[in-house]
């Protein structure tokens, strides 16, 4: 049970996030309001730091990049049984629920007929 508990914890240490801003105020707002937030409803808590200008991320792979919120935009649900039970789940072969809404979603006639016609070309 504590070597699973690690193993999920372990997975979450990866992930950072690196924010561009315009003004010395705006980074102050941001780190305020944010440092320490949790993020969803995963138990993980956003740990802002600051990065000097002159810090190189040259040879860092860049997994994504956003410079706003596309509309039709549906966060992921996140949920990390290791920080919020004491009976962790291994979550290694969950389902994959973007995957499930996507295959269960209803789709148009229109939908349908592009799927058909894209299946042709």
């Amino acid at each position: 049970k504590r070597r699973l508990m690690m193993y999920e914890k372990a997975k979450l240490r990866y992930y950072y996030a690196v924010v561009e801003c315009d003004t010395v105020a705006t980074a102050a707002h941001l780190y305020a309001e944010c440092d320490g937030l949790e993020f969803e409803r995963s138990a993980c808590k956003f740990d802002l730091r600051f990065v000097p200008d002159e810090q190189s991320f040259a040879g860092r792979k860049v997994r994504d990049t956003a410079t706003g919120v596309p509309s039709e935009y549906d966060p992921p649900l996140i949920f990390n049984t290791s920080l919020q039970h004491t009976e962790p789940k291994l979550t290694w072969d969950a389902d994959d629920e973007g995957r499930k809404r996507v295959l269960h979603r209803r789709l148009t006639e229109d939908e349908l007929k592009d799927g058909d016609f894209a299946a042709y070309l």
